[in-house]
């Protein structure tokens, strides 16, 4: 019998007599317990103190009640109970750590006990702070807090009643062995197997998701400065610095490296570059100074889909680290490292402020925090930041104010007037003309001479000498509002006389060209300029009578104005955003997001962004609106799969839905007749949204920009082994974090899912808890390593990841258990890898199962210490009554 002490929530105190009493200790785990009591003699007393707040104390240690289950046997009731341990308050305890940006172990441990009597941590060992960004740790309970602690930290903890130790690795250290087991003193027959099944050499991993904004940027950033390094990373990310933008694509068509290995597009990399707001001539600088074909664009990290893909993802990116909410300069990288300065941090932190060049160099580019600290950490590496500057000057830039005008002006403005003949006028004109109608307005030479300046700001898409037979010269100005403006015939010779270049941004006044024909033609479109060319002689190209526009600025009545999407073609362009994300059962739902998911999740997902909340699974959905026929079918209507309305599409219009089929599957879009749902529903507001017309108002309007999940981070870890003959790259499957946004720490996180080793068993014939081998004592705590040292004189170093443990003799058919993990040495003379499996080595009288995790090889000093025991190892015989 073992007496327990107990302690209820009425605060009755007593003692309990318990018999087979089995203790239970994981690594990173609450230890527990179980034991079983009579309700006879002094034990009778105690029945009634067993509620929810009962605590037990065994061992030196509190127990908190789990469950107990009282069973009739004979003449009394015989209790089994269940207790964890103390520590596993942290289960109960919900905290907000409000914790971004970088953070020690401990302000996090601080987080993890906040609100919790008593409770308090001690860190055994020194951690380096770790930068949890601006999305910082989620709020959660204790546990889930201490569970972060062990991931970003790669450490372990073990508890002692309410102080939770933390360290790289509990227990005794591995140079101190705690015990040993030697065949044929206190073991038996060690043999084992090894299985090479799983092993493999090379993994592949990636970060936290993060969310970013895609697109709907129109590039036309503000102003970039070129007057110096500092001025140049106190720029926006979306600077513009005036270059000549077709200098620029043929020099970085010439000179990048992955544009001639990935066969890139230029002119496509530019728009899309530009399209998610950030500056493509930083961009295309940036790329040529850091260079190469290995990695994504800026080498920042593996590549993400075709080049396209992968510049959208960069310039993520690029947004989220610029905005981040404070500047952790990267003192440090695989090419060298300078000492951390916390007086430069501050005054960066200052001078470079959200959404600068500057705050990505300092955080993603070691080289340029050594350039700007004044300290190169390696002498071979340049100055990125002046090698960015220089190649953005030899493309024609300089430092740009980045004013932008807006509304319209005179294409003359000393003369205000517009004094046009009847041939010159815009529109129908009676049969003046060959096509009866004028794209344009032309300005004669005979009443306006000079400079032809910008009547609205944009940036212009085209210079060339088309020849109209009338005159020659084309230059069209896109803005950022629906219109374009065409400037053409201005010059008897090619584009003589004109004064911009592809890729400049205008403001109203800047001269455009200067009259050299007998005229200039200005026409004003509201569609694509190829539709519109291709339609210059009727209404048919959108264009606009410039002089309504440029008297009224753009109010004028009865103008075509840039035609908006119908509410119907928002909600079909967003749900096609879905098409090719994965099917991920469970995955988030009720959120503004592009995300990989399930069915009810997409659908979900779709109606949030326009403001609508369904529920997130197929039975609240499905009662979510009133069911409709198939012919009345249109975008937005919901169908549902019999029975159970066990899957859910969406309409993209009466013959088309959308869907997240099953795993394994992508989002796609189907024929609705070809896989039709048993039966439709119809949610009014997504009608009501539907039904709004050609032009959705400002409030409901969707968001050009739209939010997208991708990986913080991503790396691979390679196995030495992989370089061996007969081996090579043998890949696992990828794995990924949900907490790591550290590229370094990711492979260093990678490290410890790698299975470059073979499963191994082993197993013996008895193995005996109390018997000690050599003198020597054994220590068989959690964490503890120690040796087993076969007949034949084969050394194996194992360490103690678990145990059972029965603390009493009540019943000597009780089986108590071993389970040893690897260590960080290789196993034995050979060269022979063994694998962390957690199983149990099962104590019996008869077999044991002993599952052994190593990497390791025997080491000199293991040597000298086993032989410092060998003298003793015969002592003692194997008639141990306590095996």
């Amino acid at each position: 019998m073992i007496n327990i002490s107990i302690h209820n929530a009425d605060d009755k105190q007593a003692v309990l007599q318990a018999y087979s009493v089995a203790l239970t200790e994981e690594l990173n785990s609450y230890p527990t317990v179980n034991f079983m009591y009579d309700i006879t003699g002094h034990n009778a007393t105690v029945e009634d103190m067993l509620d929810q707040g009962t605590i037990f104390e065994i061992n030196g240690q509190l127990y908190r009640h789990l469950n107990s289950n009282p069973v009739p046997v004979g003449n009394f009731r015989t209790y089994t109970v269940d207790a964890i341990h103390i520590g596993s308050m942290l289960q109960d305890n919900y905290v907000n750590p409000s914790l971004k940006g970088k953070h020690s172990i401990e302000d996090v441990a601080n987080a993890m006990i906040a609100g919790l009597d008593g409770f308090k941590f001690k860190i055994d060992d020194k951690f380096d702070p770790i930068d949890f960004g601006d999305d910082g740790i989620e709020s959660g309970h204790g546990e889930d807090i201490l569970n972060t602690i062990v991931e970003m930290w790669n450490c372990e903890y073990r508890f002692d009643n309410k102080t939770i130790h933390i360290a790289k690795a509990v227990g005794k250290k591995e140079d101190s062995p705690g015990f040993l087991f030697i065949d044929g003193n206190n073991v038996s027959k060690i043999s084992w197997t090894e299985d090479y099944s799983n092993f493999k050499t090379a993994i592949h991993g990636y970060g936290k998701q993060i969310e970013i904004e895609v697109g709907g940027d129109d590039g036309d950033g503000t102003g970039g400065n070129l007057d110096n390094v500092e001025g140049f990373a106190k720029s926006p990310i979306n600077a513009d610095f005036a270059v000549d933008v077709n200098r620029m694509k043929s020099d970085f068509a010439n000179r990048s490296w992955k544009v001639k290995a990935r066969g890139v597009d230029v002119n496509r990399l530019y728009d899309v570059v530009k399209k998610n707001g950030v500056s493509p001539e930083w961009f295309f600088a940036y790329e040529l100074m850091e260079q190469g074909t290995t990695y994504g664009w800026l080498n920042h990290t593996y590549a993400h889909g075709d080049p396209y893909q992968d510049a959208e993802y960069v310039c993520g990116w690029i947004k989220q680290i610029a905005n981040s909410n404070t500047l952790n300069p990267a003192w440090t990288a695989a090419e060298g490292a300078i000492s951390a300065n916390s007086g430069l941090t501050a005054k960066w932190n200052s001078e470079f402020g959200k959404g600068t060049i500057g705050r990505v160099y300092l955080q993603g580019t070691a080289a340029a925090v050594w350039e700007l600290a004044g300290t190169s950490g390696n002498s071979s590496m340049g100055k990125p930041m002046a090698g960015c500057v220089s190649v953005i000057k030899s493309w024609g830039g300089h430092t740009n104010s980045g004013h932008v005008s807006s509304g319209w002006g005179w294409p003359f403005p000393n003369n205000k007037s517009y004094t046009l003949g009847i041939g010159y006028k815009f529109g129908y004109d009676g049969g003046f003309r060959d096509h009866s109608y004028h794209d344009g307005t032309d300005w004669s030479k005979g009443l306006y001479s000079g400079d032809v300046h910008a009547i609205h700001p944009g940036v212009v898409t085209l210079v060339d000498g088309y020849n109209f037979g009338t005159g020659s010269g084309r230059i069209v100005v896109k803005g950022n509002d629906g219109y374009t403006v065409v400037y053409q015939e201005w010059t008897w010779s090619g584009s003589s006389g004109a004064h911009v270049s592809v890729g400049q941004r205008i403001n109203i006044g800047d001269v455009i060209c200067t009259l050299q024909a007998s005229h200039v033609h200005i026409g004003v479109t509201t569609k694509d300029f190829n539709t519109a060319f291709s339609n210059s002689f009727s209404s048919a190209g959108g264009w606009v009578d410039p002089i309504p526009l440029i008297q009224k600025g753009g109010s004028a009545k009865g103008q075509s104005a840039p035609a908006k999407k119908s509410r119907a073609q928002e909600v079909i362009a967003y749900a096609e955003k879905y098409v090719g994300q994965p099917y991920v059962w469970g995955g988030p739902r009720g959120v503004d997001k592009i995300v990989p998911t399930d069915c009810s999740g997409m659908t979900s997902n779709i109606y949030k962004h326009f403001g609508i909340t369904i529920g997130g699974v197929t039975y609240t959905q499905a009662t979510c609106g009133r069911r409709i026929s198939r012919s009345e079918v249109q975008t937005g209507d919901l169908g549902f799969y019999d029975p159970g309305c066990h899957h859910v599409v969406m309409a993209l219009d009466n013959k088309r839905a959308i869907q997240e089929p099953q795993p394994g599957q992508n989002c796609n879009i189907f024929n609705i007749d070809s896989y039709a749902p048993s039966y439709w529903i119809r949610n009014d507001q997504m009608a009501a949204l539907v039904a709004g017309g050609g032009n959705a108002s400002d409030a409901g309007e969707s968001s050009a920009k739209e939010k997208k999940m991708v990986y913080s981070c991503e790396a691979d870890y390679i196995s030495p082994l992989a370089k061996k003959k007969n081996i090579g790259y043998r890949w696992a499957s990828p794995v990924s974090s949900e907490t790591i946004t550290d590229e370094n720490q990711l492979k260093e996180w990678l490290k410890t899912q790698l299975q470059d080793y073979p499963d191994v068993e082993y197993s013996v014939d008895w193995i005996s808890f109390t018997k000690n081998a050599g003198g020597y004592h054994n220590d068989l705590s959690i964490g503890n390593y120690g040796w087993l040292r076969d007949r034949y004189g084969l050394d194996i170093k194992v360490r103690i990841k678990g145990f059972t443990k029965y603390l009493d003799n009540s019943d000597p058919t009780n089986e108590g258990s071993i389970t040893f993990g690897n260590t960080s040495k290789a196993l034995r003379d050979i060269n022979t890898y063994l694998v962390d499996d957690l199983k149990t080595l099962k104590q019996s009288a008869r077999e044991v199962n002993n599952w052994i995790s190593n990497r390791m090889r025997i080491s000199s000093s293991s040597k000298e210490w086993l032989e410092q025991i060998k003298g003793n190892q015969n002592e003692g015989g194997s008639n141990d009554p306590n095996k």
